[in-house]
């Protein structure tokens, strides 16, 4: 099964979610919007003037997860 993630334009929704139902797929309908608050983007900002040689890879860091977590 495949999940994907769309914006629809107000206008199409009602002929989208026909759309779904006709072809069989589960949906859920979600109207909220992800907002990052001034406080968040102080901290992301902060975090952007830091020494990058200080940073710790993605790779890296699920490497340290999965030997502390055993995920």
């Amino acid at each position: 099964m495949i999940t994907y993630n769309v914006l629809i334009p107000d206008n199409k929704q009602q002929f989208f979610q026909e759309f779904l139902e006709l072809i069989g797929a589960n949906y859920e309908k979600n109207n909220e919007e992800f907002f990052i608050s001034d406080e968040q983007k102080k901290i992301l900002d902060e975090r952007l003037k830091e020494d990058k040689t200080n940073f710790v890879s993605a790779r890296e860091s699920l490497s340290q997860l999965r030997k502390k977590h055993g995920v």
